[in-house]
């Protein structure tokens, strides 16, 4: 008769990761979804009530990059054979990536670690399983990609109605936010406003820099006349160079439709509306 060879007890943990693309009380909070995880792993697992979970937690970091700070802790814990099973509120919480999710899958399966998903009642265990969390991945990359490509389109439209997108406002101005209409129908948009002080000393700015083509000698002369900065500094290479380069300053006339259309630059508008009165709004002058 064969010896039954005894089974080894596994005493590594069960692990909890959360995650919260913006760092509020609403919704899935990190909260929220340490609970709702124990209590899916409990059930799942055959854990006690008073089991304690390890706790890893991303805040404010998107999905989309897997270099996350407790994320990467979690995974170095898997290596050092500390963890038999992750539990996760959503695949999404983990990776947003196909690729990344596929990779993440057979790290897991390298070192024997089960992944548990509790809003679609997945656990790797059964292999079945690994064809869903396959197919939920390609429809939540889809599902991601289509929301950036809506979003990239919605602020290009509000960008050629001269609304303000946002970041940092540029020094002469102030951003103005007003609201529409009210209950289910209201709205709100924001958009520049030239501040009279600020305005004369860019224009001084420009003044100088015409006279000198120089940036460092425009900072330097910018602080003899007892000019600052809106936030009290003093000029320096970097805060003039910003404002010299920003299209914000640059009038809407011929010659900047001119330049930008020789320099393939995606202009909005018709060459009769550059009548040297308006101004020019840039979006996206990275790209």
């Amino acid at each position: 008769m064969k010896k039954q060879r005894k089974i080894e007890k596994d005493n590594r943990d069960v692990a909890i990761y959360a995650r919260k693309s913006r760092i509020t009380n609403k919704g899935d909070s990190i909260g929220v979804q340490f609970k709702q995880c124990a209590d899916y792993a409990k059930k799942e697992l055959g854990l006690d009530e008073e089991y304690e979970f390890l706790q890893y937690e991303d805040k404010g970091l998107s999905g989309y990059f897997s270099d996350r700070p407790d994320f990467q802790r979690m995974l170095h814990d898997v290596q050092n054979g500390k963890i038999k099973a992750i539990v996760c509120y959503k695949l999404d919480r983990v990776g947003r990536k196909t690729a990344d999710l596929i990779r993440l899958m057979d790290f897991l399966e390298m070192y024997h670690v089960n992944l548990l998903i509790c809003s679609n009642g997945i656990n790797t265990a059964s292999g079945l399983y690994k064809i869903f969390i396959q197919i939920f991945a390609v429809i939540a990359e889809f599902e991601r990609d289509t929301l950036t490509e809506r979003i990239v389109d919605n602020m290009m439209e509000l960008a050629k109605d001269g609304r303000w997108l946002g970041g940092n406002t540029p020094m002469g101005f102030t951003v103005r936010r007003v609201t529409t209409g009210s209950g289910k129908g209201k709205s709100a948009y924001s958009y520049l406003e030239s501040l009279p002080e600020e305005k004369r000393m860019v224009q001084r700015l420009y003044e100088i820099f015409r006279t000198t083509r120089s940036i460092q000698s425009t900072a330097k002369q910018m602080n003899e006349e007892g000019f600052h900065t809106p936030s009290g500094a003093a000029f320096n290479t970097s805060t003039t160079r910003l404002v010299l380069r920003n299209p914000i300053y640059c009038t809407a006339d011929k010659h900047s439709y001119d330049y930008f259309i020789d320099h393939d630059g995606n202009v909005f508008g018709d060459m009769t509306e550059f009548d040297g009165t308006h101004g020019l709004s840039a979006y996206n002058k990275t790209d």
